[in-house]
């Protein structure tokens, strides 16, 4: 092949000199062209600058390394995308599925591959460019949303029953038989935003037939509550991981699925946890047509799209401001500051300001202004033209992220803002600038008996124990880092009830809390360049927790001093400028495994709290009503009264470790310290004595190749003697000087 025949199979090229071409590199996630096709002296010579193999990106467009040599007899393996993907997986295409976006235009695919030998399915995202036959991998910056969603906001505005499922297959399936049906994606695809597509509607969720699924139904229920008109969660097929294509598949018709779904009973919506309940359409309310009329907007504002967005910024500064940070509207909902990641909501207010504008205009007393006016506003009855003013409106009130939940005194439930410096409850304010809100209905007299009897159950009635826990649930209402420490929430065994403890705590905080990633704790390398989106998320929270981290994870010392230290930190979200804020929040580790900690200074500056949880629920002591009885209205009222309480008795008596927690921590600080360890074990103290480096050294490695652990290099052990103040340079015994030598120890002969 030639020079010319064989850039036809890449994108993006570029002829950068009459015998080379830039490219996009099939292989990696190619933005800048950064592999270079060029001619040899026996064939066409490839060279990506990522570092990616000539053999892969071939295989990527389904050439073969004799394809490259001159006069060479030609095979073209694959001629389009699809050829080109299958021979790259080496397996066949089953589906393709498109996702677009509301107004039906494409933005990604999900490829399903056919099965391998163990019957484990492949799914692939990716971004299809059929003009140029080419395929790129990934979904760049594109966000994720539902499957079939046209179909869906039509559904919606009708008020029709939607179902939701878990894969597109299932979609298909139920389009097929005439319902109306969405997704999006796997189970672990769906996100809250979702919720607004499903305003007002009906709910049918058709789970598959397997944990995940009822994990994926729980989640989907906490979000659709209270934005729905109602819910049925209908189980279908019986095999396991069955769905309602299974269900079909086993002989069932659409008369039966029709059958089951009337005769299963809607979900109550008041169960678990108070919500807002969805507001009807009302009137333009009057402070609007009040506003109008103070600005007079056919006399100060120009008729265009810049006067358009001056005065939508106006008429809204109140409640819709742009956030530059996060490059998208918030705006307030009559109890806090809510992200518009998708315009939504300003769009439906610049409809009302429409609406206001054209009762206003007919009072305007000119006729010529009148006429003039009129017209004007009738243009903004096109889509585009409020669009152009939505987009104009932006740069005029901008806020940031760091502006938004300032005051931690303040703590937003559902009936008003409490405050916890004074204890009263106040109206939501959108001038105090928050954007959370708890599942928290305030009420001074709701009982805590039931988290009471939780607590002395699941900590043995151990009272110390109880208050300390108290005490941090409190101190992360609160928002107070002044203690400095991580708290390790740690049962060896199962069941024990630190989980439900912790998803009821979040639970009653809602956004005030969050969870993260373990591994964002963990030892590693770290790019400075990332995006470090999982850290940024942690602005405004007040508590974090880090559930179940792998066995044998070293923990990042350096990012647990600065997460539970007062210190700034500097982070963004993927796609947003960075943000700067001061950390507000208490970091629990939930584990069954305790971290390995490197760093002695963790323990020695009194940073690490380990917290028992040694009771076992046998299977018959199980209380499977326990969690949905606990998030009941006014037992989330009762445990937020508890944990104020808790915050009331830190300011009387501060945080004092008690006896089984120390016992915990000492255990774990010589567990996590192997060279402690070592030189109990293997070295006798001894003032008058002394060891060098050079002899103990290799009994340190034997003793950690015996007990499986991962021996420090020389130099770290060296400098672990240096800090204990117990390592001279040079020392000199019985007449002869020796380097590096350990003063106080010798090596015990029994151990030796």
């Amino acid at each position: 092949m030639n020079l010319q025949e064989v850039s036809t199979y890449f994108s993006g090229v570029t002829r950068i000199k009459d015998n080379s071409f830039q490219c996009k590199c099939p292989v990696h996630n190619d933005h800048t062209a950064s592999m270079t096709v060029s001619k040899g002296k026996k064939g066409i010579l490839i060279h990506c600058h990522a570092g990616c193999e000539t053999k892969s990106i071939l295989e990527a467009v389904g050439l073969r390394e004799s394809d490259l040599f001159y006069n060479s007899n030609v095979t073209k393996i694959k001629q389009d995308w699809k050829d080109r993907l299958e021979h790259s997986k080496k397996k066949e295409i089953v589906e393709i599925y498109d996702y677009v976006d509301e107004g039906g235009k494409y933005l990604y695919s999900k490829i399903r591959f056919e099965k391998d030998q163990n019957g484990q399915k492949e799914m692939l995202y990716g971004v299809l460019n059929k003009e140029k036959d080419w395929f790129q991998y990934g979904l760049k910056e594109k966000r994720k949303t539902l499957y079939n969603l046209p179909e869906i906001r039509e559904a919606a505005a009708q008020k029709r029953t939607i179902y939701y499922v878990e894969g597109e297959k299932d979609v298909e399936t139920l389009r097929g038989l005439g319902l109306i049906a969405t997704t999006a994606g796997s189970s672990g695809d769906w996100r809250r935003f979702f919720s607004k597509y499903f305003s007002g509607v009906d709910v049918v969720l058709l789970p598959d037939n397997d944990e995940a699924g009822e994990k994926l139904t729980e989640r989907i229920i906490s979000d659709l509550i209270g934005v729905v008109n109602s819910i049925k969660v209908v189980k279908t097929s019986e095999r396991d991981h069955g769905d309602v294509t299974d269900y079909f598949q086993d002989g069932y018709t659409i008369e039966d699925f029709n059958k089951l779904v009337r005769e299963t009973s809607i979900l109550p919506q008041n169960q678990g946890q108070e919500v807002d309940k969805p507001k009807k359409k009302k009137e333009i309310p009057q402070w609007i047509k009040d506003k109008i009329v103070e600005l007079k907007p056919e006399v100060n504002y120009s008729l265009d799209d810049r006067g358009n967005g001056d005065l939508f910024a106006d008429v809204f500064k109140g409640i819709c401001r742009f956030n530059s940070t996060a490059r998208c509207w918030f705006c307030y909902n009559g109890k806090y500051w809510e992200e518009d990641s998708s315009d939504l909501i300003v769009a439906e207010r610049a409809k009302i300001l429409q609406d206001a504008l054209l009762i206003y205009s007919i009072t305007i007393e000119d006729y010529k202004k009148r006429e003039e006016y009129t017209k004007h506003i009738i243009k903004m009855g096109k889509q585009h033209v409020r669009k152009n003013m939505i987009t104009d409106a932006r740069s005029k009130y901008p806020v940031k992220t760091e502006e938004f939940d300032q005051n931690t005194n303040l703590f937003n439930c559902k009936n008003g803002t409490y405050n916890l410096e004074t204890g009263t409850l106040q109206k939501h304010n959108p001038e105090d600038y928050i954007s959370k809100i708890s599942n928290v209905y305030y009420d001074p007299a709701a009982p805590s008996t039931e988290i009471e009897k939780f607590m002395n159950t699941i900590m043995q009635g151990n009272k110390e124990n109880i208050e300390y826990i108290q005490k941090i649930l409190g101190l992360a209402l609160m928002g107070n880092t002044d203690e400095e420490k991580l708290f390790i929430f740690y049962g060896p065994s199962t069941r024990n009830g630190k989980s439900t403890l912790v998803e009821t705590y979040l639970s009653m905080i809602r956004d005030y809390g969050t969870t993260m990633q373990p591994e964002s704790l963990a030892l590693s390398k770290k790019d400075s360049r990332s995006a470090s989106s999982d850290i940024a998320r942690l602005k405004g929270v007040r508590f974090v927790d880090a559930p179940e981290p792998p066995q044998s994870m070293r923990l990042d010392a350096a990012l647990i001093k600065q997460l539970t230290g007062n210190d700034m930190i500097t982070a963004r979200k993927i796609y947003q400028e960075e943000i700067t804020f001061m950390p507000v929040f208490i970091t629990v580790i939930n584990t069954n495994h305790l971290p390995i900690i490197t760093d002695e200074t963790l323990f020695t500056s009194g940073r690490i709290v380990v917290i028992p949880f040694r009771k076992h629920f046998t299977a018959k002591e199980q209380d499977k009503g326990l969690k949905r009885r606990l998030r009941r209205k006014q037992n989330i009222s009762g445990f937020f009264n508890w944990c104020v309480a808790g915050y009331q008795k830190y300011q009387k008596d501060e945080l004092k470790t008690t006896e089984s927690m120390d016992r915990e921590i000492e255990s774990y600080h010589m567990d996590s310290d192997r060279i402690a360890a070592f030189i109990s074990e293997e070295l006798t103290e001894d003032l008058s004595q002394s060891v060098t480096i050079s002899e103990l050294y290799p009994i340190y490695e034997n003793w950690c190749t015996k007990n499986n652990y991962q021996a420090l290099g020389k130099m770290k052990f060296t400098d672990y003697f240096r800090r204990m103040g117990r390592l001279r340079n040079q020392l000199r015994i019985n007449g002869k000087n020796y380097r590096n030598v350990i003063k106080g120890y010798y090596i015990n002969p029994f151990k030796k």
